[in-house]
């Protein structure tokens, strides 16, 4: 793990915190898309739950989204669907 995640992690390597600076906030996402296997789909309702599992400041969505802004999950025709992708 890289030392500038370290502190943004916990012991059991959740994330604590959302970093102010983006160079931090693009590796949190990193490090959160690398939890995600390639070709793994989940609902909504499952994303929600797996990103509330992997961060403690509680704001989901966020990660969600950045998730999605930069290229690691695509969502379906319906949005319904989120498909984690391999990021080109």
């Amino acid at each position: 793990m890289k030392c500038n995640l370290c502190n943004f992690l916990d012991s059991n390597g959740l994330i604590e915190q959302w970093p102010s600076k983006r160079a931090n906030q693009l590796e949190i996402i990193k490090y959160l898309a690398d939890k995600f296997p390639i070709g793994s789909t989940y609902s909504d309702k499952e994303i929600n739950q797996k990103l509330k599992d992997l961060h403690t400041f509680g704001d989901w969505a966020i990660l969600r989204r950045e998730l999605c802004d930069l290229g690691y999950f695509e969502r379906d025709r319906n949005g319904t669907i989120y498909i984690r992708v391999e990021r080109v």
